[in-house]
């Protein structure tokens, strides 16, 4: 065999020598990936099985978890004087304003280019924010599973109203309009409904790049929004 053979040889088991490498590689990768996403799932069940036990025992608690159930309380605690104490700071804000200035607020869960920051329903703060407040009007997010049910507003006190932002921005998707009004409907089983509204879940740019939609598809939501507002409220 002459040296040129050899080398081409050599070349082509080294080749497959480098890509049967890079497969064990790929496979370690995948495993690696599967492992974390199991680990992840574990700690998510064990959460909730902590949780479950939990509210199943806090009037009792067995002796060998008493101090976990103690920080607990003493956790639950905090978090509640923190809401007041944020209450007070927005209240405080706005105290004093003229009788003739609409203040409202809008709970936003992040809006960067069709992503969110965070989820979770409005139960733990319908006592403070819903209730008292000193706002004119709530700008709920309500696109999604992500925002929970419509039960929270039976907090919302006074004559204050309530804009339930049921079409997304974050999606480029028309919502089905039946679909729509039968959610504005079943927010009005704890609402009343002249005291309700409709809009966009958000903005469709909270930033420079804005988020993944078309100006055509942005327009589409509006109107959307508008036609629907005319049949419920007239």
């Amino acid at each position: 065999m002459d040296f040129f053979s050899k080398l081409g040889d050599s070349i082509v088991s080294a080749t497959q020598e480098v890509g049967e490498k890079a497969k064990g590689m790929t496979d370690v990768a995948k495993l690696q990936y599967e492992m974390r996403s199991k680990e992840d799932f574990l700690n998510k069940q064990y959460q909730e099985i902590g949780k479950i036990f939990y509210q199943e025992n806090k009037d009792a608690a067995p002796e060998a978890y008493t101090s976990l159930f103690e920080e607990v309380v003493a956790a639950q605690k905090r978090i509640e004087e923190i809401k007041e104490q944020m209450l007070a700071v927005n209240n405080m804000a706005i105290g004093g304003k003229p009788d003739d200035l609409v203040i409202n607020t809008h709970v936003c869960r992040g809006n960067f280019h069709s992503t969110y920051a965070n989820s979770g329903a409005y139960d733990g703060v319908a006592q403070t924010l819903l209730a008292r407040e000193n706002v004119n009007a709530y700008y709920l997010e309500f696109d999604d599973a992500r925002s929970g049910g419509f039960e929270p507003l039976t907090a919302v006190s006074g004559d204050k109203k309530v804009v339930l932002g049921l079409v997304t921005t974050k999606r480029a998707l028309l919502e089905n309009k039946d679909g729509v009004i039968a959610r504005i409907h079943e927010a009005a089983k704890y609402l009343p409904l002249d005291r309700l509204c409709l809009s966009p879940q958000c903005g469709f740019a909270s930033c420079e790049i804005g988020n993944k939609l078309t100006e055509a598809q942005q327009w589409a939501k509006l109107a959307l929004v508008k036609e629907i507002a005319e049949e419920v409220w007239g």
